[in-house]
């Protein structure tokens, strides 16, 4: 092929991850089978966890012992055989992508689901993209391109030089407020009611990371909609007097001119995957999940506006989403046009912080929603002037790519069954001093123990018991202490002992 385009970007690493992962339901007969092989190693790493799996807990999620995927291969590709046969569902898509790569694929489960994926996508596996002679790459925003690197395999200095938008009139507007951040009395219910008088001649649209969330919209006369999502796009680009809620949909609608003017984002968005949400607990403060979260919430942001002429107001809503964007260190994360709308987002709460009451902080809120609104001149003066400050500012964080690189170097050579050049590819993201904190060096340390397990099972334990060390939210060792290296010599003789069955008297 000679030239391939992909159109945004990380909705495709997301398809392109799920393509290559197994997912089975627990009602599934080969739930029951892969449970049975792993239940007793699940046990052994947490009793309490355990239970909460085995009742059916969705809210839990663990990763399989590694060294139990591998040791209990024969038996996890019988079953995988055994689906393949029987014409599974879930294994249509992924079984010829991933079926050469099961040994150093990973397996996750939850009370509700199983999934097996491979530590990095196989993109060998689709010659028309491996093979491509051009691939074009377009998103809205580039803030977080480790994916990038890490899952599609795109060169890091083509990430690091993207061809980006100069004229600031080409960038559309969004005017961020945190009500609740004006006056604690304005929370949830309150902006319920003032959107659903609203609602009664414009379009609001609610972004909710579960159907738990979403479902508290409806006592404000909100629909909530599950199926059909593109009928009720297509029927808010055609109608007013629309309010809707999405449950888990920061990326992949277009809510583009009229159809949405003011969009709300009702929390944090949460892991989808099985594996994500094992991930959030065993690395919950890791760089690369953070920069996933600044990512998920500026696709959301992104929703309604998607082109220069497109303007919305936002209200972000929830304690977790709040506490989030108003950590300075978060905000390297996001792309330079959304860090200078986060920033005028807190220099306007900075600005009313002296309201005394609920009503003098509603009116600051209020104000500023119809200036934007009624696409008040000064109001767009000063909001492109804000966004220059941030025109120049990198896009990248260089650490979360040279990490990146390293990791899927790694990763490719562990694959290939090259387990010393794996470790000194993944190792070197430790010793180059890449990680800022041991939680991170535990999590690649357990990767090592990981990649060596096939060719040295007592190196591997003794890399996850530094891993636990670094990072007890991390698999416990199979054996808890090191191994002690005996005395050459002494092992030696105990060799020529067992050799030649001579009993230890004989040598008196």
């Amino acid at each position: 092929m000679g030239s391939l385009l992909i159109d945004d970007a990380h909705s495709c690493v997301k398809k392109a991850r799920n393509q290559v992962t197994i997912k089975i339901k627990k009602s599934s007969i080969y739930y029951k089978q892969f449970w049975e092989i792993f239940k007793h190693d699940l046990e052994k790493q947490s009793s309490g966890q355990f239970l909460s799996i085995e009742r059916g807990s969705y809210s839990v999620s663990k990763m399989i012992p590694y060294w139990s995927w591998k040791d209990n291969q024969s038996k996890v590709k019988d079953i995988i055989n055994d689906m393949y046969e029987d014409g599974a569902s879930e294994i249509t898509f992924s079984h010829n992508l991933i079926i050469d790569y099961l040994d150093s694929c990973q397996c996750y489960i939850s009370g509700n689901e199983l999934e097996i994926t491979p530590l990095r996508i196989p993109v060998e596996k689709v010659p028309a993209y491996n093979n491509a002679k051009h691939r074009f790459i377009l998103s809205a925003t580039f803030s977080n391109n480790s994916d990038l690197v890490n899952e599609l395999d795109i060169d890091v200095n083509s990430v690091q030089n993207p061809i980006e938008i100069k004229n600031i009139s080409d960038v559309g507007e969004r005017m961020i407020l945190a009500p609740s951040k004006y006056h604690s009395d304005i929370n949830r219910e309150f902006i319920g009611k003032i959107l659903k008088a609203h609602s009664a001649n414009h379009n609001i649209v609610v972004l909710a990371p579960t159907y738990k969330q979403a479902k508290k919209w409806e006592n404000y006369g909100a629909k909530v909609i599950q199926n059909d999502i593109d009928d009720e796009i297509e029927n808010l680009n055609n109608t007013q007097g629309n309010f809707v809620v999405f449950v888990n949909r920061y990326d992949g609608i277009d809510l583009s001119g009229d159809s949405c003017h003011f969009l709300v984002i009702d929390g944090i968005p949460k892991g989808e995957t099985v594996k994500e949400k094992s991930h959030s607990i065993m690395r919950p403060d890791s760089n690369y999940l953070l920069s996933q979260k600044a990512q998920s919430i500026e696709q959301g942001l992104g929703r309604a506006v998607r082109s220069g002429s497109d303007y919305c107001v936002v209200f972000m809503l929830g304690d977790d989403l709040l506490n989030f964007i108003s950590r300075k260190t978060n905000l390297k994360f996001f792309s330079e046009q959304t860090q200078s709308q986060l920033d005028l987002t807190l220099t306007l709460i900075q600005e009313v912080k002296s309201s005394s009451t609920w009503e003098e902080a509603w009116t600051e809120v209020k104000t500023a929603v119809n200036l934007c609104l009624e696409r008040d001149a000064g109001w767009t003066s000063m909001y492109k002037d804000n966004l220059k400050k941030y025109a120049e500012t990198s896009h990248n964080t260089p650490n979360l790519l040279s990490l990146a690189q390293k990791e899927h170097l790694g990763l490719i050579l562990y694959s290939n069954h090259d387990y010393e050049a794996s470790y000194a590819e993944i190792n070197s993201i430790i010793t180059d001093s890449l990680l800022v904190d041991s939680q991170e060096k535990g999590w690649y340390y357990q990767i090592l123990a990981e990649i060596m397990y096939s060719s040295n099972k007592t190196r591997s334990n003794d890399l996850q018991i530094k891993a636990l060390k670094n990072n007890g939210n991390l698999l416990k060792p199979i054996h808890p202490t090191k191994e002690k290296k005996e005395n050459q010599p002494l092992l030696r003789l105990k060799n020529l002992y067992k050799k030649y069955k001579i009993s230890h008297q004989t040598w008196i």
